[in-house]
């Protein structure tokens, strides 16, 4: 009998208010496709962003992260780049 695997991953990434709201806002349509089984939620707090990702095996988890965290990470470039985020000052 093969046991099924189910994995639950939840990161969360410490970012001002206007920030984790904007990112959350941005990653929202990316979070609402559903592929193989993986379901992705983000969330914000008033200090942080939360992304929680249920997948079906370990692979699919990795990748649905990893997309997540690549776009939030260009999305916080680009808010560098335009000089709408320093973290520097906060």
């Amino acid at each position: 009998m093969v046991k099924e695997v189910k994995v639950n991953a939840v990161v969360r990434i410490g970012l001002p208010y206007r920030v984790a709201d904007a990112l959350a806002r941005a990653l929202k349509p990316e979070a609402e496709v559903e592929l193989k089984g993986v379901i992705s939620d983000i969330k914000r707090t008033d200090s942080e962003l939360i992304l929680n990702v249920n997948a079906p095996d370990i692979s699919s988890a990795l990748a649905t992260l990893n997309g997540l965290l690549r776009l939030a990470s260009s999305l916080v470039e680009l808010l560098k780049a335009l000089k709408l985020y320093d973290a520097k000052n906060l």
